[in-house]
């Protein structure tokens, strides 16, 4: 059987049809129009026995759901062959170069042809697959972008030309490029790992970071957390509860598909390490190892760093410890970075020690402010203070704006406010008392003298 589906544009439809007319292969499925949805079309498509499919990236609504929709479909039909038809613009795109790093390597580019004709390459490419050599050209534009970010971050090179390292006195990273991935794994089960990450995903949340929240192992946990609170947003594969967007469990979904996404942050719920995906868990720019204290806790602690081989680049994150405990085993941890958990029975509420411990734990992924004397004033680091932006959805941003309303209707908050203020009134009150007591008992009564007398008694 030759069954095909094709997904395209009204542009290039005759272009196919031409082609699959001389292959005299039957078109069983077709979509031509502008703005498709590509997750449903292939939602449609999963359900036929199709040996082709060829999708016109010009006519999606959204191409970066692309990769996600194709991994979708090779895992109800992993024989299925894509044939993708990419304008000049998607070139060295991140789309393509992880289409690529699937093993689609049928790309048929428009810059291929200046007459925009791609019924010659399909028809060759139908006739002859290509190879990784033949495709990996539209990856080396994206490739070569991202090494030169890279060597810009890591040496402070590329266009801007070396830094004078010897005038750098602190760094500063006052805004997020791109999407930083946290991953969040447990020594051993039941150990607070979900916990941690919703945590997590909190602080970020409060400090105004679009945050996401991945189950990144197979688990029901993200059911029941929606399943047990009201106003949640459902939307098609995930929700959102306290403005933070959750992705429960499905192995069809990548994390490089939610990077493309507007968040700031995504953490990742890995679940138990020696069941996790430990290649992604080492890809992600921040790694956090959920651990306890208790004598048969760190049996599996131990195999973890051995398995590890003492990455200084994980943190640890001791949970249900008190200081000596903690105190005891971070002393025999050989120098890794060790954090205790603060009391947090609620992760969606605000914990002021939470925050104090995650501001630390999170310092090299957090933005931070250069507090150098010959760099910009205070004035100013002020008004870039105020001029951040919210990457919330408007309805989570009118959920904030709610909470902080009721915040300032709030009788206690209103006393917070001036208890600073009064304390200060009561402390000058009180020395001005103090003051004039003294003066009034040295200057209007003869205790001085008297004070005088008594000692020239003691000594002459």
């Amino acid at each position: 059987m030759n069954l095909v589906a094709v997904i395209s544009s009204p542009e290039i439809w005759d272009d196919i049809d031409e082609v699959l007319k001389k292959l005299n292969k039957e078109v069983y499925y077709k979509k031509i129009d502008v703005e498709t949805d590509i997750m449903s079309e292939i939602e449609r498509v999963s359900s036929m026995s199709v040996n082709y499919i060829v999708i016109d990236m010009s006519c999606l609504d959204d191409c970066r759901r692309l990769p996600q929709a194709i991994r979708k479909m090779m895992l109800i039909n992993e024989n299925v062959r894509f044939f993708i038809i990419a304008s000049e613009k998607f070139a060295g795109s991140e789309v393509i170069s992880t289409l690529i790093s699937m093993g689609i390597y049928d790309i048929i580019g428009q810059n291929e042809n200046e007459e925009k004709n791609v019924s010659k390459i399909l028809l060759k490419r139908f006739e002859e697959p290509a190879t990784y050599a033949m495709a990996v050209k539209w990856d080396a534009g994206f490739s070569r972008k991202r090494d030169k970010e890279k060597e810009f971050v890591e040496k402070g090179t590329g266009r801007f030309g070396q830094k004078d390292t010897s005038q750098v006195k602190t760094i500063e990273k006052d805004k997020i490029v791109g999407t930083v991935v946290i991953a969040v794994v447990g020594a051993m089960n039941r150990i607070g790992t979900t916990h941690t990450a919703i945590s997590l995903a909190k602080y970020l949340i409060d400090n105004r970071y679009g945050v996401a929240v991945v189950e990144l192992h197979n688990s029901n946990v993200f059911e029941r957390i929606r399943d047990s609170y009201e106003n949640v947003v459902e939307k098609s594969g995930m929700f959102s509860l306290a403005g933070i967007d959750f992705y429960p469990f499905d192995p069809t979904r990548s994390v490089s598909d939610l990077t493309l996404d507007d968040y700031n942050y995504i953490i990742l719920d890995m679940g138990v390490y020696s069941k996790c995906n430990i290649a992604e868990f080492r890809r992600a720019q921040e790694r956090i190892v959920v651990c306890g204290v208790k004598d048969w806790e760190l049996e599996e602690l131990e195999e973890l760093i051995e398995c590890e081989e003492k990455n200084f680049k994980n943190r640890y994150y001791f949970t249900f410890s008190d200081d000596p405990m903690f105190e005891f085993v971070k002393s025999s941890m050989d120098s890794l970075s060790c954090f205790k958990a603060p009391y947090n029975p609620q992760p969606f509420h605000y914990n002021e020690d939470c925050a104090k411990v995650f501001k630390e734990l999170l310092k090299n992924v957090l933005p931070q402010v250069n507090d150098d004397a010959d760099n910009e004033g205070f004035l100013k680091y002020l008004l870039k203070k105020k001029g951040v932006k919210l990457y919330h959805k408007p309805i989570l941003l009118d959920k904030i704006k709610l909470r902080n309303l009721e915040k300032e209707k709030d009788p206690r908050v209103t006393f917070k406010k001036y208890m600073g203020f009064i304390k200060t009134i009561i402390f000058i009150s009180v020395v001005l008392i103090v003051v004039i007591s003294l003066y009034r008992l040295f200057v209007k009564t003869d205790v001085f003298l008297e004070i005088k007398n008594f000692i020239n008694q003691l000594f002459f």
